[in-house]
């Protein structure tokens, strides 16, 4: 069943899941997954050392001075990502980066929110930035424009302070970075009254909105002409599930925070945001699945894409777990099947992202298929002696593997 030390890393990594030669089982190879794990914890350590900057969508060892995505920062799940099992997978000093990046980012994005949107408080950040931190959406909108996404990133900070409760430096850091981000959405979000509300779908009111913004890289489809029945996609909207389940979730570290650190500056803001989300802070349900965008109604949603935005509150979030028996978990294993049976998730990075693994990672059958897929499909560009392995259909990112193989293996939460 397991492939012998004469075979190549290459070989092996393609053998996984085949069938074996009688034609009933298939090739297992637990070696594969302890070496991924192993070459993935190098490349984080290797890529985001303390007094450098965080590992970057490339890693360290671009060829030539033009990286694929221009070597920078996506904060819509790829910087997040690369960080999840940091702690976990006991490479913490790697995380050292992370929070100076961060507070230059909140500091730049001050500036943002006064420039952009006219809000004196807080800070906001985008879907993509550099070494500069610059917070404006950089690029077109429907890949950039994510008002949340820069508020997710720094969520970190607040894993990094549960992590090490006992250390005042970190749960500073969090607290005024996560202050800052409630500090703006309280005074950015749109609130719409009953009447309004109403029409678009919402549970309550008043509701508070966020946009325009966008589910990041998703889309949906809507009916462009009514008589030729043709269609068109659309990315830009309002309040998306994953703003709700990030505000609610900024919002609730916060709180949690504000409790360790016996009293903050912006408990009431972050509680007068939480009471306004959508069905206060709930993922909402469409047709028996999560409704990725919620105040949008009357639109499809793009099953095939690879990113998993609108399952936020199932992963990374909080909100959902195997052990609830409600319409909301229901209706998040209900879209992870669609979006699986119309090849979404394709790619590397998104194996590792899969809520799957994270969530039903105690169901070790799933893990173990879904980890055995991660990296049968992940780009992969690092020679391991053997030559490099490639995905044709994917530009090859040094961290992709790295991403899959910690997040499979060493970021399981308990549900």
């Amino acid at each position: 069943r397991g492939a012998t030390p004469a075979v190549s890393t290459a070989r092996r990594i393609e053998r996984l899941g085949q069938a074996c030669d009688n034609g009933t089982d298939s090739t297992a190879d637990p070696s594969v997954f302890a070496l991924a794990f192993a070459h993935a914890r190098y490349l984080l350590n290797a890529a985001s050392r303390p007094g450098g900057l965080p590992a970057n969508l490339q890693g360290v060892w671009a060829d030539g001075l033009h990286a694929p995505w221009n070597g920078d920062y996506h904060l819509n799940i790829n910087l997040q990502m690369t960080y999840w099992a940091a702690a976990t997978a006991n490479l913490e000093q790697s995380l050292e980066p992370l929070a100076p990046f961060l507070k230059g980012l909140a500091e730049k994005g001050v500036e943002t929110a006064k420039n952009w949107y006219g809000v004196e408080r807080g800070w906001v950040a985008h879907g993509y930035t550099d070494v500069w931190r610059d917070g404006r959406a950089l690029g077109e909108n429907k890949w950039a424009l994510c008002v949340t996404c820069g508020a997710w990133a720094a969520l970190a900070l607040a894993d990094a302070s549960e992590h090490r409760p006992s250390d005042e430096s970190k749960l500073r850091t969090a607290l005024d970075v996560l202050g800052g981000a409630v500090e703006f959405f309280d005074a950015y979000c749109e609130r719409v009254d009953g009447a309004t509300a109403s029409k678009l779908g919402l549970p309550n009111a008043p509701a508070l909105l966020t946009g325009p913004t966008t589910s990041p890289e998703n889309s949906y489809r809507f009916e462009k002409n009514a008589t030729a029945r043709k269609y068109a996609w659309g990315f830009v909207a309002l309040m998306p599930a994953i703003d709700v389940a990030v505000l609610y979730r900024v919002c609730d570290a916060y709180l949690e925070l504000c409790d360790r650190a016996k009293g903050c500056a912006h408990r009431e803001a972050a509680r007068r945001l939480t009471d306004g989300l959508p069905n206060k802070g709930r993922p909402l349900v469409r047709d028996g699945r999560i409704d990725e965008y919620p105040a949008t109604p009357g639109v499809a949603f793009d099953d095939a894409h690879r990113h998993w935005s609108g399952l936020w509150a199932l992963y990374p979030g909080r909100q959902l777990s195997p052990r609830d028996k409600d319409e909301a978990y229901a209706a998040a294993a209900a879209t992870l099947h669609a979006k699986l049976a119309a090849g979404g998730g394709h790619t590397g990075w998104p194996r590792g992202a899969d809520p799957r693994i994270h969530r039903w990672g105690f169901m070790l059958d799933l893990a173990f298929d879904f980890g055995t897929a991660a990296l049968a499909t992940a780009p992969f560009r690092v020679d391991l002696g053997d030559g490099p392995v490639f995905d044709k259909n994917h530009l090859p990112r040094q961290t992709e593997r790295s991403r899959a193989a910690r997040s499979a293996a060493g970021h399981a939460p308990p549900p």
